[in-house]
């Protein structure tokens, strides 16, 4: 008996500071706004969500903003002009200020403590209808080769739009923005961990400093100053005649499914990995990159892996680290300058024989 009333109470204490789904909901709603991209011409082409973190700022994807001229956080009738703050590609974490906002401020939490088993609920602006509530678990927690957290797997639903939104605990903390799903995948979703908002300004910083470093050596060699520092973008080219991949190298195809900066046909494969696929192209040579299947994506450069006991050639490198952190297939997309992705031919069916032998 005395055994049954401990396990009770340790129940009733660990669930003490849960709130109830309704109270959370009213809680964060003023939290989450939806954002809308336009082009150079005014005209909206995409949007996502967004959630304020502190006085006017917000967090959401970068690949929410990819190739927008301007864009607004939009709640109901509201609509504010925002400005990028701190970016971050490589990790899909943007910042962005949105002056006169007023909005009050999600509490930040731990995603070091995320738990799987866990119950969370996601908040965002699926297919553009705003403040949507979900519910779900922790379904895993995705590291990367040195053990840190890579994504939150959830099963709460999400869809296009849901990007930037929050995932939160039952207590209303923020540890994780949604960022993508799996069509082909019952409830597979991922977020990326709060934790990285710590270290967004920093690396934004230094990613900036590397840009702007790699236009100021492009703009002297151009005006024939000897630099030592490579541009960050390197100029695309096609191979050599008769340039072959070293031996352990998958073959690049023999027809190329699309040019190196086709963004549009890399969507086509995959409509989550623009923003990871643009940091992929600022990369220096050599360089590779996969697509999962169904869904996700990996890149690799250098033949100097972090890891020593990785291949040193990116092609090879890039398919075993995919296939490692999806648990699941991964197929090459690219290799250096070159597409080499060839889209599944479809079965044709055997013609029976006819006639006698």
């Amino acid at each position: 008996m005395i055994r049954v009333i401990t396990v009770v109470a340790l129940f009733a204490a660990g669930s003490a500071h849960a709130i109830a789904p309704d109270k959370l909901y009213s809680m964060l709603a003023p939290s989450i706004w939806r954002v809308v991209a336009s082009d150079s011409a005014g005209k909206a082409f995409s949007q996502g969500s967004a959630v304020v973190i502190g006085p006017e700022t917000l967090l959401t994807n970068c690949h929410v903003l990819a190739k927008a001229s301007s864009f607004v956080v939009r709640q109901g009738a509201v609509s504010v002009p925002a400005k990028l703050q701190y970016i971050d590609i490589e990790r899909d974490m943007c910042q962005i200020s949105a002056p006169t906002l007023k909005a009050p401020a999600v509490r930040l939490g731990d995603s070091d403590k995320v738990a799987v088993g866990q119950r969370i609920y996601t908040l965002g602006n699926p297919l553009g209808m705003e403040l949507t509530l979900s519910d779900g678990l922790v379904s895993a927690i995705r590291k990367d080769d040195k053990q840190a957290i890579r994504y939150l797997q959830i099963s709460a639903p999400i869809s296009p739009g849901s990007s930037g939104g929050g995932l939160f605990d039952d207590d209303g903390a923020l540890i994780g923005i949604t960022s993508a799903g799996m069509d082909k995948g019952q409830n597979l979703n991922l977020a990326i961990p709060i934790g990285w908002q710590r270290e967004l300004a920093e690396r934004s910083r230094a990613a900036l400093a590397v840009y702007a470093s790699g236009a100021r050596s492009a703009a002297g060699s151009a005006a024939g100053t000897q630099v030592a520092a490579r541009p960050s973008t390197p100029p695309l080219r096609a191979p050599e005649v008769g340039q072959r991949p070293p031996p352990s190298a998958p073959a690049p195809a023999t027809a190329a499914y699309a040019a190196i900066d086709d963004i549009n046909k890399l969507l086509a494969v995959n409509p989550f990995a623009r923003a990871a696929y643009e940091e992929f192209l600022t990369r220096p040579l050599p360089r590779a990159f996969a697509l999962g299947v169904p869904r996700g994506w990996w890149s690799a450069w250098t033949t100097t892996p972090k890891n020593p006991a990785d291949d040193p050639n990116p092609a090879v490198r890039v398919l075993t680290g995919c296939e490692r952190f999806h648990n699941s297939p991964c197929v090459l997309y690219a290799v250096d300058n070159v597409v080499v992705y060839q889209p599944r031919q479809p079965r044709q069916r055997a013609t029976p024989p006819t006639g006698t032998p």
